[in-house]
């Protein structure tokens, strides 16, 4: 499948579990470099990088990646709701900022880049400017 598929951020991530179970930590590390370099807003490519890193002694960087891998899945659970709520109240701002904040995070660059837009159109000069002078730039806020 790697073969096959060599820029998939899954794949990468199954071939990496594997050398890890295997003992192969260097091969795990690489797997999942190349995973995260395809898709970093991956929440499984993170929970792997963290237990490489921590397999391998990097606690520092095992903790990064659990951290956030705990961000990721906190943002998709709460995305379905906070898409509710924004439909129920287009013209709320602190509700498009927090939509446009939680897009970010999870990549979804050209969403997230209209709800901060929405913001700044509704309320001029709020925080939303920065996150979206940084998306602009190549950046994120998470």
């Amino acid at each position: 499948m790697l073969v096959q598929r060599p820029a998939d951020a899954q794949v990468l991530v199954g071939c990496g579990r594997l050398a890890l179970a295997e003992q192969r930590a260097s091969e795990a590390e690489d797997l999942t470099r190349r995973a995260l370099a395809c898709d970093s807003y991956d929440r499984d490519a993170h929970v792997l990088a963290s237990q490489v890193a921590g397999a391998v002694g990097k606690t520092d960087e095992a903790r990064r990646h659990e951290v956030r891998a705990a961000q990721i899945d906190a943002d998709e659970r709460r995305l379905p709701a906070l898409k509710v709520e924004v439909n129920a109240k287009p013209g709320n701002v602190p509700l498009l900022f927090e939509l446009g904040t939680v897009l970010l995070r999870l990549g979804h660059k050209e969403k997230a880049q209209w709800a901060l837009q929405t913001v700044l159109r509704l309320e001029p000069g709020t925080p939303a400017q920065e996150s979206l002078e940084r998306l602009q730039e190549g950046g994120s806020t998470g």
